[in-house]
């Protein structure tokens, strides 16, 4: 079992409007944690790992493989590996 806390991660992206964290990492999986302050955004990227996103507060706009949508709380949304994906808060 592992435990790990928010602070004590690997950074995977930082800056003013967004602090992003690896809290799991293995062979085929990769889990991160995303804090995006209104007006932060991760850029359009790719990953070779699937990605799978949960809104817990805020609203913003998520765009997977040039479909963009409304990000709300409680809405979940994958994006299979490989496949352009961006997110930014409103």
């Amino acid at each position: 079992m592992e435990i790990n806390f928010f602070d004590d991660c690997e950074i995977a992206m930082e800056g003013d409007l967004v602090d992003a964290r690896r809290r799991f990492v293995s062979e085929s999986t990769v889990a991160v944690e995303i804090h995006l302050k209104p007006g932060g955004e991760i850029p359009e990227h790719d990953t070779p790992e699937s990605v799978i996103f949960y809104v817990l507060e805020g609203t913003g706009l998520l765009c997977i493989n040039g479909e963009t949508v409304q990000a709300v709380p409680g809405a979940v949304a994958h994006c299979p590996s490989n496949i352009l994906k961006s997110v930014k808060n409103n």
